[in-house]
């Protein structure tokens, strides 16, 4: 990317961010260049400081808002949040200031204004529910891995993590694929620019289109007059999470194989072009390749997606795992909801017997339920429920009858080995124990332990 880029792409970066943020909050905010230049500020912001967008033109933040901290922020790349500002004698207000990032090159800040004077309860709730909508909530840290499999997955998610390539995570349903995404995005260069995720599986067909690519004004009956950006242009500079891409309509797939070839996107109702810098990652539970077979999944856009792919294994290929996540969730449960349970060593044994075909997520439901269900802080085999219990106690089976056909086995093998033995020495039993490498006692009493209907005093 060029290391410059024009006020007008400056205008066309804040406008992305206007349709979601400016007009739904009543709450001041202003958008300024690196020089501190005043690029944009919504109608709450004209209101409060009573003035008008002709005041603004050529105006510096300083002119409007004395001793602003964006100044300082812009320059360190350092948020400010809740620095108190006095406006006038009665008015107090609370800043947050924060840089922003085009790619990798710092081009402005924004300040956002809270105050007893606005009514800001719901809206500024509406503002931070938007805002972490954009941001990456899980790290590395926050994935528990303690099996072979486990750790190399994730030691691999981290090397893809530091590349710009697309990732394809693949994977059963609540094996943790969005996790992985999350933290994907929050160790790449991207981490501080948008993370969006979208469901391709919510998101009606006859919407789809708008919601990933946006639309203009007036492009169809019911549209927003100001038009909409879309997904793609929300996350530009960062990442955006495609979840459940196979259920993607496959009347989209070759505008979003286009929009991943070109990186540019084009809304519904305009000729106009949108250049676009986001990576994407994209997850699903379905074979793709089944798809593909299918016809209903385009193979050309199989192929552009999966450059790199991530496998995650269910929990019943790692159940190393299993320790290590019960105490996650167990002290996540404490945190949350004060209740604290414990997990003895023959719960967890019983917990590592079962399969878990809903992996994690049912693993994380099933001990929900036995902690509030529990009347003991020690959890025990009565808390369980009876699937669990049948389950264990059809492995307890299964290994008793391994145990019986190893021992039959063996048996059976000794057998063969001693009476080939004693044939090859003329059942001369000096001889066959010599042979055997072991004590003719010892032959003796395997003989009569191997063939108790036997008189083994008739061998010579």
């Amino acid at each position: 990317m060029n290391d410059k880029i024009s006020r007008i792409e400056l205008k066309q970066y804040i406008s992305n961010i206007n349709h979601m943020i400016f007009y739904n909050i009543s709450l001041p905010v202003i958008f300024v260049d690196a020089k501190c230049n005043i690029l944009d500020v919504n109608p709450a912001f004209t209101k409060f400081f009573q003035i008008t967008l002709k005041d603004l033109e050529d105006s510096q933040v300083e002119n409007i808002i004395p001793n602003s901290k964006l100044p300082d922020v812009i320059k360190t790349g350092i948020p400010e949040n809740e620095k108190i500002y006095k406006f006038n004698d009665k008015t107090k207000v609370i800043i947050h200031s924060i840089p922003l990032l085009y790619g990798n090159q710092l081009i402005g800040g924004m300040s956002l204004f809270t105050s007893e004077s606005f009514d800001n309860t719901d809206m500024a709730n509406k503002f931070n529910s938007i805002n972490a909508s954009f941001h990456a909530k899980y790290n590395f840290n926050d994935i528990l891995v303690n099996s072979t499999s486990g750790k190399k997955c994730k030691k691999m998610a981290e090397k893809f993590a530091l590349s710009n390539f697309t990732v394809l995570i693949t994977g059963e349903s609540g094996v943790g694929k969005e996790m992985f995404a999350h933290a994907i995005h929050n160790k790449s260069k991207r981490r501080l620019n948008p993370f969006v995720k979208v469901n391709c599986a919510a998101i009606p067909e006859n919407l789809a289109e708008s919601e990933l690519f946006g639309y203009d004004s007036g492009s169809f009956t019911g549209a927003s007059k100001e038009g909409k950006c879309g997904k793609f242009e929300l996350a530009n500079g960062g990442t955006i999470f495609l979840d459940e891409i196979g259920d993607i309509p496959l009347v989209l797939q070759a505008k979003l194989l286009r929009v991943l070839q070109e990186n540019e996107v084009e809304r519904i109702g305009s000729n106009k072009i949108i250049n676009i810098d986001v990576r994407v990652i994209a997850a699903t539970n379905c074979d793709l390749k089944k798809k593909v077979l299918q016809g209903t999944f385009r193979k050309d856009l199989f192929y552009r997606l999966n450059f790199l792919n991530l496998e995650i294994p269910p929990l019943r290929e790692r159940k190393g795992d299993i320790d290590i996540l019960v105490e996650s969730i167990q002290n996540r449960f404490y945190q949350k909801y004060n209740i604290k349970k414990y997990f003895p060593d023959n719960i967890l044994k019983v917990l590592s017997s079962y399969d878990w075909p809903g992996n994690i997520r049912e693993l994380t439901n099933i001990l929900g339920r036995i902690m509030v269900t529990s009347k003991n802080k020690v959890i025990t085999m009565d808390d369980l429920p009876e699937f669990l219990l049948e389950d264990n106690h059809q492995n307890d089976l299964n290994e008793n009858n391994k145990d019986k056909l190893l021992k039959n086995s063996i048996h059976e093998t000794e057998s063969k080995l001693i009476m080939n033995t004693l044939i090859k020495n003329n059942f001369n039993k000096s001889k066959t124990a010599e042979t055997l490498g072991i004590p003719r006692m010892t032959l003796y009493r395997k003989l009569k332990k191997l063939f108790p209907s036997e008189n083994s005093s008739h061998f010579i």
